[in-house]
């Protein structure tokens, strides 16, 4: 029995929430910065450790871990269900594309003042 649609169009809406979610990545960052400044304002001692300076970075990755998660997994069954060269294919790669460099662009504060003790 063949499906309703187009062929090739399987995962078009997935495709494009992929995307969308991969281009909200870095909005989300925005968005979680002053409610993580305010944890890690609530977190830090006066002097010393407490063991609670993960706290910060928990709520500041949060949304926009939420969204670049959703744009790998709706990017790959994006992938999965479309025809090779369609327009679904091109999206899902687009949305996997954004979503990474987003990763990458949060992420690289994090492992640059790691890298500085081996200099």
């Amino acid at each position: 029995m063949q499906g309703f649609g187009y062929p090739g169009r399987d995962g078009y809406g997935m495709a494009v929430a992929s995307l969308v979610c991969g281009a909200l990545v870095l909005p989300g960052a925005f968005v979680t910065l002053y409610p993580a400044m305010l944890a890690m304002l609530f977190t830090r001692p006066d002097r010393g450790s407490n063991g609670k300076e993960w706290v910060a970075n928990v709520v500041f990755y949060s949304l926009p871990a939420l969204f670049a998660v959703l744009a790998l997994v709706l990017g790959r069954v994006a992938l999965k269900r479309s025809l090779r060269g369609s327009s679904v294919r091109r999206i899902s790669v687009a949305g996997l594309i954004v979503a990474g460099v987003a990763a990458v662009i949060l992420l690289v504060p994090l492992f640059v003042g790691e890298f500085d003790a081996f200099s």
